[in-house]
């Protein structure tokens, strides 16, 4: 039997471990305990965050293998700072509240009081790695109660949410040498931003 139904698009929802309760709680306890505060970027995924995610994925700018096996691998490309810098501080605003979404789940899950309002989204450039860094900056000094935990934060005191790594043709060739693999199939996108590669074992 025939059909001229073309296939439905699918959404994949993975939600990984510890991104609740007592798992988010000592991610929190950790990371905040720090001097350089930082929460990891899977707790950006809840209902909104991943709907955000998927929204954000919309916007205009927005080792161990056999013999015969090949690995495919598709990687963001270190060129205009500018640009990169844009696609995580867009003027729409989504990335932001997608954000500054990762206190809002610290509100829920751990009976955090985090007023949004009193945050902003940072993103910053970093050429030596290079990587651009998601954080969320406190725009005024304030104390802020997570579910036993004190905290403080000055103004200015920046939470690091995600590191988002960019590569070269170099760098991903070394990073496929120091796994054994060997670089085969280079290609890159005409404007310059994104490759796909395929190594092979060494």
């Amino acid at each position: 039997m025939t059909t001229d139904t073309a296939p439905r698009p699918y959404r994949l929802d993975v939600h990984p471990t510890g991104c609740s309760g007592e798992g988010l709680a000592d991610d929190v306890r950790r990371g905040f305990a720090s001097s350089a505060r930082t929460l990891p970027p899977k707790h950006f995924y809840d209902e909104r965050g991943s709907d955000l995610f998927e929204e954000i994925t919309r916007l205009p700018v927005a080792a161990m293998l056999d013999d015969d096996d090949v690995l495919l691998m598709g990687t963001d490309l270190a060129d205009d700072p500018e640009r990169i810098r844009a696609a995580y501080d867009d003027a729409a605003g989504v990335t932001a509240e997608f954000n500054l979404n990762v206190l809002r789940v610290i509100n829920r899950e751990l009976d955090g009081d985090f007023d949004l309002d009193r945050f902003e989204h940072v993103a910053v450039y970093d050429p030596g790695p290079p990587w651009i860094e998601m954080r969320l900056r406190s725009r005024a000094a304030q104390s802020v109660e997570i579910r036993g935990l004190g905290m403080h934060l000055a103004e200015g005191e920046e939470i690091r949410t995600e590191i988002s790594c960019r590569f070269t043709h170099e760098s991903v060739e070394a990073m496929y040498a120091d796994a054994g693999l060997r670089l085969i199939v280079w290609h890159v996108d005409p404007r310059g931003w994104f490759a796909v590669s395929v190594a092979t074992r060494a």
